[in-house]
């Protein structure tokens, strides 16, 4: 493949030497530390079927590419991506993953704000924090996502509530230094969700009333939505982004129901170029779709978007569930915030992605816990005799 072909594929991938080597050692040891697990992780693949199905079609869409060694480089980092995200969930529980990426995001918390002393002006990018990431909205879906896992914690330990609150504070911060618009209003649309569940807790509003509210504020946001995007720095059409959504609807037209071919849409000379022809902008700032349903719909079709879809509703389901039998929302605030960031960006079936690794990671936690829960009640079941001595409470 030649240097275009690179940017096409991904500079995570091919960008460097160092890279080439790193991302397929990570890949190789998630892979040995999950099979050393093989007897709860091939179980645990039989019963997360719609993320293997999602998977498998995806591979199998590199027949169809038009780039097809850009799709085997494409869907090589997406599997050795999940396949991290699938260790995770086998070898952690979701308590204990919580607590690990409470220190995680922790570290990175501090680490930006001390990137600010440590390598100065480069901490910042016209205007916004950045820190060690390079992009602001990389740092703004970081630090947001930090936000609930801070959040969340301190509802599940009290132990140490205050530090957590801190956190979840600096956090809320650093999402605001970042100027990135869409984890802004992602930001706002959970603290909002956080206080309304809480005043319904304490409360218990009628039905009818929480119905009244949510359409006022509906309405507020589809009258007033312009403003606020002005106010945030953002624009009315998502900073350009609805020319770009526009004509990827009219080039997936072509190719609806079965796609492009994982990664096989976005290379310099191929279907995309059509498209930043005719936009007239450069190409290495239009290298995926900025939504992440329809860079499914683009790279994998609408066979592909269903599949996504069901795996959604699988998820919020055992999410909801989860919830409701632990009080935990940590689950259900992370899909949520999935759902909303991948309006603007792409990190649903995305290689090398952080946030589609933890994704796979909670999704096969969840299925753990229901399975454990399963197993109790089948347990309880047993110790209650089928035809108890009626005799005995006579006695």
């Amino acid at each position: 493949m030649g240097e275009s072909e690179f940017a096409a594929a991904g500079d995570e991938v091919l960008a460097s030497p160092v890279k080439r080597v790193l991302w397929p050692v990570t890949y190789l040891l998630a892979a040995y530390f999950f099979f050393k697990y093989e007897r709860s992780g091939l179980r645990i693949l039989r019963r997360v079927t719609l993320l293997v199905l999602l998977l498998g079609y995806v591979a199998v869409s590199i027949l169809w590419s038009g780039s097809r060694a850009i799709s085997i480089v494409s869907v090589g980092a997406l599997l050795g991506n999940s396949l991290v995200g699938l260790y995770f969930g086998v070898r952690y529980g979701l308590r204990e993953f919580q607590r690990l990426l409470g220190w995680v995001y922790g570290v990175i918390v501090v680490a930006t704000f001390l990137a600010r002393i440590a390598i100065g002006s480069q901490a910042i990018d016209d205007g916004f924090w950045v820190g060690f990431f390079g992009q602001k909205n990389a740092l703004g879906a970081n630090a947001a996502i930090g936000f609930l896992v801070f959040v969340t914690l301190a509802k599940m330990g009290p132990q140490h509530r205050g530090l957590y609150r801190t956190f979840a504070a600096l956090c809320a911060v650093l999402v605001f230094l970042s100027g990135s618009t869409t984890c802004i209003v992602i930001l706002l649309v959970l603290l909002f969700v956080m206080i309304w569940r809480g005043f319904v807790q304490r409360h218990g509003p009628s039905t009818f009333f929480q119905a009244l509210i949510l359409v006022g504020l509906a309405l507020i946001l589809l009258v007033q939505g312009g403003q606020i995007l002005s106010a945030l720095e953002g624009s009315e059409n998502f900073m350009g982004r609805v020319g770009l959504w526009t004509a990827l609807m009219l080039m997936v037209r072509d190719k609806l129901l079965l796609g492009y071919g994982y990664g096989g849409f976005w290379v310099f000379g191929g279907p995309a170029q059509t498209m930043w022809d005719a936009l007239g902008v450069d190409p290495r700032e239009a290298l995926y779709a900025h939504n992440g349903y329809l860079q499914v719909l683009v790279d994998v079709g609408l066979a592909g978007v269903v599949l996504l879809f069901a795996l959604l509703f699988s998820a919020f389901q055992r999410a909801w569930a989860y919830a409701k039998a632990t009080g935990d929302v940590w689950p259900l605030y992370f899909f949520g915030f999935m759902a909303l960031h991948n309006l603007t960006e792409g990190t649903f079936v995305a290689r090398n992605s952080i946030w589609w690794l933890l994704f796979v990671a909670i999704l096969v936690q969840l299925r753990r816990f229901a399975s454990i829960e399963v197993g109790k009640t089948m347990q309880a079941a047993k110790v209650i005799p089928d035809h108890p001595d009626i005799s005995s409470s006579f006695a």
